[in-house]
């Protein structure tokens, strides 16, 4: 029944039966095939359908039944473990680049070191949500906010959006000739910013401040944003965390300004039923010892 049992919860993670024959390289026939053995040797339905309909929705005992299917997957990968590294658990991590460039590697270092029992598996993603609703990955950092009935998101902390300029720039030198205290809104030229969209909050306040108008140029990757600060006029915001690590290469000063800018909270998702799981609550202790002592940025922690 194994394949059988995979072959469901494949279904249920791509929530269309052609995309997961995709991923499991079978045709929708076979897939189908598998789903009805399953429910036969069950003896029970485990979706609704309907003619035409595209969409997967299961019946209630076919929610049920995903509830057991996922531990039962989380078991059956735990004792496949015990031949592979000798039963040492394993805590997968997936955050945004930003985070895990930025700030998780010291918490990472922390946790490895205070807990030699257990490997830690890094991946960074852009969305790194969608890992812990597929069961890759055990412990997210986002600034998604999901609502799930299986998932559990809670803000780990906010920091403060600080403005950055290149050491030559203009910003630096008006501040000196005319010895003001903040940069101002109409000094903000969209031509030389370098955008990140750090998050959704972050996005809508961009587009209000500067009215819908558009920066030339616009990031991803987190190692291109100090190559392009670094020339002549260039701005950015950027999160606290991640300006202390910009500021320590050189070439960058980071200066105050005149409005306000939402800071960015991070988020951390899990699965509800391991919220409470020994690997997750000591890599966030790790974590809420690391912010502790980061004396540069002014984080408000939740955890």
């Amino acid at each position: 029944m194994d394949q059988e049992i995979l072959a469901f919860l494949e279904i249920c993670r791509c929530k269309s039966i052609s995309k997961a024959a995709e991923k499991l390289f079978i045709s929708q026939s076979s897939l189908s095939t598998k789903i009805r053995i399953l429910e036969r040797k069950l003896g029970y339905s485990l979706f609704i359908r309907g003619k035409g309909s595209r969409s997967v929705m299961l019946t209630d005992k076919g929610e049920k039944f995903l509830e057991l299917a996922v531990k039962y997957q989380e078991i059956l990968e735990k004792m496949l473990a015990l031949g592979r590294d000798g039963g040492s658990e394993k805590l997968r991590i997936s955050s945004m680049n930003s985070l895990g460039t930025h700030l998780l590697t010291p918490v990472y270092e922390r946790f490895m070191a205070e807990n030699p029992d257990i490997i830690l598996e890094i991946k960074d993603a852009d969305q790194a949500h969608l890992g812990v609703e597929e069961g890759i990955t055990d412990l997210a950092f986002t600034v998604v906010k999901v609502e799930s009935a299986t998932v559990q998101v809670r803000p780990v902390f906010a920091e403060p959006m600080v403005f950055l300029c290149a050491e030559d720039s203009r910003y630096m030198n008006s501040q000196n000739e005319r010895n003001a205290e903040k940069v101002e809104k109409d000094q903000l030229d969209l031509n030389h910013e370098v955008y990140v969209d750090w998050s959704y909050e972050f996005v809508h306040w961009h587009n209000q401040l500067f009215q819908g108008r558009q920066p030339k140029l616009a990031l991803s990757i987190m190692n291109q944003l100090q190559f392009f600060l670094r020339k002549r006029d260039s701005w950015a915001f950027v999160p606290a965390s991640v300006a202390v690590g910009l500021l320590a290469e050189g070439g960058i000063k980071r200066l105050p300004v005149d409005f306000k800018v939402p800071p960015r909270v991070v988020n951390y998702m899990c699965m509800e039923k391991a919220a409470g799981s020994r690997k997750i609550q000591l890599f966030l202790q790790c974590l809420r010892q690391v912010l502790l002592e980061m004396e540069q940025v002014e984080f408000e922690i939740y955890i």
